[in-house]
């Protein structure tokens, strides 16, 4: 018995050292995954920003659905991929009486300044019905940005840039204009800079314009 005894005794001794050890190199990965998560979190999370800027730009474009909803992403292939596109700056002057709004696609392209981006239109004109809240619809007869990348790949960073320019009768385009930047990734979209505009109260006047 005593033999028994003495070759327990280290065992007993040295088993809970082991395991303050374990617990110690448990906790030291399980705060390195922490870690790792939160850098990860931090680096997926940061708000990624168009590497370009257009100093014709004078307010941002809002997607929205006909039930006042907002839209930020979805397919490429989808038609429409909104209802409506609605810009943030007021419409006046020559262009308030019979303006026109249109969606219009460009591509950009690093080294070029955005007045020289090639693009086209996606939309037809829309008759600008409220002058605070210029929008236009956008159909499935529309261009989806699926047929705009084909034509015109979206080579710098996968970004693409869309303007709403306002006309007016007898009047050149604007030459301001609203702007939203996208980024496509495979056969997904997701707005970058844009949105926020009120897309209730647009769906609700494109729904029942004012005559």
């Amino acid at each position: 018995m005593s033999t028994s005894t003495e070759s327990e005794g280290p065992d007993q001794a040295v088993a809970p050292a082991r395991a303050d050890r374990t617990k110690v190199w448990i906790a030291i990965a399980a705060a390195g995954v922490l870690v790792g998560l939160a850098t990860g979190w931090f680096v997926v999370h940061q708000d990624p920003e168009a590497p370009y800027t257009d100093p014709a730009a004078t307010g941002t474009l809002t997607f929205c659905n006909v039930d006042g909803s907002e839209v930020t992403r979805g397919s490429t292939k989808d038609a429409p991929f909104a209802d409506l596109v609605v810009g943030s700056t007021a419409v006046d002057g020559q262009y308030a009486q019979g303006g026109t709004a249109t969606l219009l696609a460009y591509q950009p392209r690093e080294g070029v300044s955005p007045e020289e981006f090639s693009g086209g239109l996606l939309t037809k004109a829309t008759t600008v019905t409220d002058v605070a809240h210029p929008f236009a619809r956008i159909s499935d007869r529309s261009t989806t940005l699926a047929d705009f990348t084909a034509a015109y790949p979206a080579t710098w960073d996968g970004y693409v840039q869309l303007r709403l320019v306002v006309g007016g009768v007898g009047a050149p385009p604007r030459a301001k204009y609203d702007t939203a930047d996208v980024r496509i990734d495979g056969d997904r979209w997701e707005l970058v800079t844009g949105g926020g505009g009120d897309c209730r109260g647009t769906a609700q006047t494109a729904r029942n314009p004012v005559p």
